[in-house]
This record gives C-alpha cells, structure tokens and sequence, in this order.
C-alpha cells in the first residue's frame, strides 16, 4: 500500500517581549549656595498662617539667625516654606513649630506646600538686610 505519510507541525511563536519597565528618577535637589557673609543678627520672627495669606510680625529681617515661630491660626493644615530654604511641616490648626536658619542678605520667596494654596494666595516675600 502506497501513501502518504504527514506530520502536523504548529508554528513556534516567538517568546513574547519582556515587560516594559518605566523608571521614574526624582529631580536633583537644589541647594542654593551663598557667598555672602551671614550677619551676627539673631532676631525672633512671628508667622502666623489663616486661609490663605501669611502674616509676618516682620518683613525686613537683619542678616544672621532668624527664629520662625509658624502658628496655624486657620482652619486647615498650612505650612511655611522658604524657597530654596527650609520648608517647615504641614501642621495642624491650632498648632505651632519652630525653626531657626542663618541667611545672608537678599530677598527670599516663601509660599505654603499645601497643594492649591499658594495659588490661592499663601506666598509672600521677605528681606534679610546686611
């Protein structure tokens, strides 16, 4: 008996592609460096926050250690941040912190990190004089 002798052959796919892997890499932090001498001043400096604006016993500050005594005078959490600086915790209404920085002359933004905040107003400005 003649015939035909068949085998059944599948095609081999190929091995499917690895997975796609996104890294996300963080900006690089940025510190600002001064070559200006920092002052001897030490000067207390009272920031109160409320819905949405800062109130700064003082805007024009004398160059060395300055003490921020943050109070949460609003109903939500706020928080104060010195641009390029030291930003201080999101504290609750009610509550305080205190920190203290040495700066040296110049003009110094500083805005609450709250999201929406400091597009609502929570910014301002301050001068370290010499």
């Amino acid at each position: 008996m003649k015939g035909t002798f068949s085998v059944g052959v599948v095609a081999v796919k190929p091995p499917p592609p690895p997975p796609t892997t996104t890294t996300t890499t963080p900006p690089p932090t940025t510190t600002t460096t001064s070559t200006v001498p920092v002052g001897t001043g030490k000067t207390t400096v009272t920031v109160n926050m409320v819905e949405y604006a800062f109130q700064l016993s003082l805007s024009s500050i004398p160059s060395g250690q300055i003490t921020f005594v943050i109070n949460n005078k609003g109903n939500e959490v706020h928080n104060f941040a010195i641009l390029g600086g030291r930003a201080g915790a999101q504290i609750a209404p009610g509550t305080s912190e205190t920190w203290t920085v040495s700066l040296p002359p110049g003009t110094y933004n500083y805005q609450c990190d709250v999201p929406f905040h400091a597009a609502n107003g929570m910014v301002g400005q301050f001068t370290v004089t010499p």
